[in-house]
């Protein structure tokens, strides 16, 4: 009793004051009015009348707004009464805060870590100066709606020189540099790109200087420019590294390193291989593709004018294009130029899956919330003793919700400190399974801007779980909380509020585990796709020999006839072959051609092309790709037999409709080869997109620009990895000038090119899985805690005669109402997520049913095991036992 009086008295206390200080405030405004009101009848202006009843007062108002400060320390020395109220709550129920921070920081982190990766890659501006004005030079073959081509040189130059739109064109064409050293021959990645690429840019170099004006011009000196990261690995971080060869008899000299953060933007297209050297353009540029209008191989960026608009330099850029059509119609014709922000055009390919992945943490951020919820509910139900106490020793209705979302706000934030951390393993894991596939994970960390976004998400997460067990405490009433001594009952209303809440859980999960279901079914599809080939035991390596000591066609097919004897020759080698381009890796050479006795066509776009591939007479032994007609490339086929091709089964459909091609001819610009056989179609990009025409040329029958730099496949009896070491030995005492590279398993050859739906199906099956194991839980909890209520009534029900197996059927009947009610409000957002993932989807439609139905009785069978295990302790009840606790 002496501390309820205490209470009260303080309480009294605590009114008097705030009272005497409304009283005093009130006081001084009237003193402070009535004296303004004085000064103005005596002629003063409305500024010097209130000057002066300041100084004629004393100093009323500095007294009132000290009154004001004083209330507001007592605001802050309220809140700090919730605060350490708070913790001392939750540190006296150990098992309830440790399972609502654990939840929290599961929902909290996955949403950080998804947030530091949209960061990364989608908010963040690219690091160049003014990016916005850099935008992305991307051809249009409008009669094919083709958008990922090249330019020419000359027409690159147009668009610099016959329009005033851009500061600077910059020119890229990938390629690759071997570095030779006392290691051996290094392959890196390279391009070709003229004196406007940094400066397009924006960029400046950590050491030296980038490229001149005047070394774009033909003749000039060979130049190299390094990334940061080569010159400290092979260089060693040598500041004297300027001025010199970029290798032992190159003829480049290195002039500048690039910037540590430098983020090269990818002009290559199709491919993501950042570049290690970037070479001055003249010294690898033929007089053809300098002059000719239909050399096409460069791919552009270019730098806006201050003042320029993104859409007036468009309709400049295609006013020009037209220009171009009329004046070169042969080459021009039927083509325009789209002009993209460069930002766009690196992060446009990955933003539906990024975004959707937000939307999916999203949604398990939501059910975790509708979990806590409950759980705080629940919480409440047992202490509406306490409360009710509160209330009737004074305690405001908003008093006491602001101590219970106070007390939510702490969950959330302890769960975000948690969550921060899970958030840095799970960045981590993320960006290495988007290794390859995402752009700009060199950016990607938990950083301050995370932490920010954290305690952000944090509070609104704990005024969104708190919020509402909050105001259905406050509005608790006394006299049933007080005379309720634990008899196990619970309104109604209640309950009601807890089945929605799981309800809204189920839905939720229906809707994340659809389209995770949907994506592992598109990408299990994916990998059932015959690929024209089979890929176990499959070694492949590339080679590039030099130019020095190569300079023939026969040089280069003599060192390859030797490399496959001894290599065929090696222990767990079946067969042995070599291709200019191999399946899958990125690659592409297209030829055009004339069936016989087809007219040559008036435009060159209409003239038939296929894309072209050499191969030596085991490559299709080695691939097990079959021969489907006729036979495939054979010893014999050498120099100075008769030129022969082997087709592929869509180049026949497409040019030999209803016959039989193997006899008939293909004409091409230098000779004609017949045709000797049919092979099955090997897809050569992607899983997802058909094999289109493709030719094979015998390798000892093509000229060393086409056979030179090569892809080497071998058999293995065994694991073809444990035949790197032999491979690179036999090459090595071939050639030690030769560099081995990509050397891979066919199978991570293919894997490679389904890494993107891979990462995706992943990442969400893994969101799914945690909210639909935060969604049982959520169920067995409801369940559990209406038994635990609801113990009178059972212990009657049973007394009276009520059999086990009627009560069980009771509970668990209970616990799957919300589950199926839920169940029919996620359908429909199902069905939604399954159109926004239309494009991302191969081999199924958004609606396949075998995901639609699995899901439902999925959740089902969860939600009767999770209403189980309490039903089966409610049907055990002892009646005499369970209204003896009562």
């Amino acid at each position: 009793m002496g501390l309820i009086t205490e209470v009260k008295e303080r309480l009294c206390a605590l009114v008097h004051r705030a009272r005497e200080d409304r009283e005093l405030e009130e006081e001084l405004r009237f003193h402070l009015e009535m004296e303004v009101e004085a000064n103005l009848r005596r002629g003063m202006s409305a500024a010097e009348a209130r000057r002066r009843a300041v100084l004629r007062l004393g100093g009323v108002t500095q007294v009132a707004e000290a009154t004001r400060a004083a209330r507001g320390l007592r605001w802050l020395d309220q809140l700090g009464q919730d605060l350490r109220y708070a913790l001392r709550t939750l540190r006296k129920a150990p098992a309830f805060t440790a399972t609502a921070v654990l939840t929290l920081a599961l929902g909290i982190g996955a949403n950080s870590a998804i947030f530091s990766i949209v960061d990364g890659v989608l908010i963040r501006p690219l690091p160049y100066e003014d990016p916005d004005r850099v935008v992305r030079l991307v051809p249009l073959r409008v009669q094919h709606g083709e958008t990922d081509g090249t330019f020419s040189y000359l027409d690159l130059q147009d668009l610099r020189a016959r329009t005033d739109i851009f500061e600077g064109v910059a020119m890229y064409d990938p390629t690759e540099v071997v570095l030779h050293g006392e290691d051996g021959a290094v392959r890196v990645e390279g391009a070709f790109v003229n004196a406007d690429y940094f400066r397009v840019l924006g960029v400046r170099p950590a050491l030296g200087r980038f490229f001149l004006p005047e070394e774009d011009e033909p003749g000039s000196a060979r130049s190299a420019v390094i990334s940061h990261a080569l010159w400290q690995s092979r260089f060693g971080g040598d500041p004297g590294v300027i001025g010199r060869p970029l290798s032992p008899g190159s003829s480049y000299t290195i002039v500048g390193i690039a910037p540590a953060d430098f983020e090269d933007p990818g002009l290559n297209r199709g491919s993501r291989n950042v570049p290690q050297v970037w070479a001055s353009t003249p010294a690898y540029w033929t007089r053809d593709q300098w002059a000719e209008r239909g050399m096409r191989f460069l791919t552009a960026a270019a730098r806006l004018r201050e003042g320029v608009t993104l859409e007036s330099a468009q309709a400049a850029a295609s006013t020009l294009m037209r220009r171009l059509a009329a004046e070169y119609p042969d080459s021009h014709a039927g083509w325009d130029i789209r002009l993209v922000r460069l930002k766009d055009r690196i992060v446009g390919p990955v933003r539906p899956a990024l975004l959707a992945l937000s939307v999916a943490v999203g949604l398990v951020l939501l059910i975790a919330c509708a979990n806590l919820a409950n759980l705080l509910l629940a919480r409440a139900a047992g202490r509406r003793r306490e409360l009710a106490v509160r209330a009737a020793l004074g305690g405001s209705r908003g008093r006491i919700a602001r101590q219970l979302l106070t007390e939510s706000v702490v969950l959330a934030l302890l769960g975000g400190v948690l969550g921060v951390f899970l958030a840095w393993l799970a960045r981590d894991v993320i960006v290495a399974l988007g290794a390859g596939q995402l752009p700009r994970l060199a950016g990607v960390d938990v950083d301050a801007r995370v932490v920010a976004f954290t305690a952000g998400l944090s509070v609104l997460t704990g005024v969104l779980f708190g919020i509402a067990p909050s105001l259905r405490a406050a509005r608790l009433d006394l006299n049933d909380a007080l005379k309720a001594e634990g008899h196990g009952t619970a309104s109604r209303r209640r309950v009601r509020f807890r089945a929605a809440l799981v309800a809204v859980e189920v839905a939720l999960t229906v809707v994340l585990l659809a389209g995770a279901g949907l994506l592992v079914r598109s990408l299990a599809s994916l990998y059932a796709v015959n690929p024209g080939l089979e890929a176990d035991g499959v070694l492949t390596f590339r080679l590039s020999p030099p130019y020095n000591g190569y300079e023939t066609d026969d040089r280069v097919h003599a060192f390859y006839d030797r490399l496959l004897e001894r290599l065929a020759a090696l222990p767990g080698v079946e067969s042995a072959g070599a291709t200019n381009i191999l399946p899958f890796s990125g690659g592409y050479w297209r030829f055009p051609f004339l069936p016989e006795g087809m007219p040559m066509p008036e435009r060159r776009e209409d003239v038939p092309g296929a894309e072209i591939r050499t191969a030596t007479p085991e490559l299709f032994a080695t691939l097990r790709t079959p021969v489907l007609r006729g036979r495939g490339i054979e010893e014999r086929d050498r120099a100075g037999a008769t030129p022969v091709v082997v087709i592929n089964q869509a180049l026949a459909d497409a040019y030999f409709p209803g016959e039989d091609p193997i006899g008939r001819r293909l004409q091409f610009q230098d000779d004609t080869r017949l045709i000797v056989g049919i092979v099955a179609d090997v897809r050569q990009f992607e899983l997802a997109q058909p094999a289109g025409p493709v030719m094979y040329f015998p390798f000892a029958q093509s000229p060393s620009w086409l056979t030179s730099n090569a892809y080497v496949v071998l058999r293995a009896a065994g694991d073809p990895m444990a035949l790197a070491a032999d491979a690179r030995a036999v090459v090595r005492d071939l050639d030690p000038r030769i560099p081995v590279s990509e050397l891979r398993a066919m199978d991570d050859v293919i894997g490679a090119t389904v890494a993107a739906p891979r990462f995706r199906t992943t990442v969400l099956s893994l969101f799914a899985a945690l909210a639909f194991t935060l969604a049982a839980i959520g169920i067995y909890g409801v369940v559990a805690h209406g038994v635990a209520e609801r113990t009178r009534e059972i212990g009657i029900r049973m007394a009276l005669g009520a059999r086990a197996g009627e009560v069980l059927g009771m509970v668990v009947r209970q616990g799957l109402r919300p589950v199926l009610v839920g169940t029919a409000l996620g359908l429909p957002g199902a069905l939604a997520a399954g159109r926004l993932l239309r494009s991302m989807l191969f081999g199924i439609g958004p609606t396949d049913p075998v995901t639609f139905l699995g899901v439902p009785l999925l959740v089902g069978l969860v939600a009767v095991l999770a209403s189980s295990l309490p039903a089966r302790r409610a049907a055990r009840m002892d009646p005499v036992s369970a209204l003896r606790v009562e």
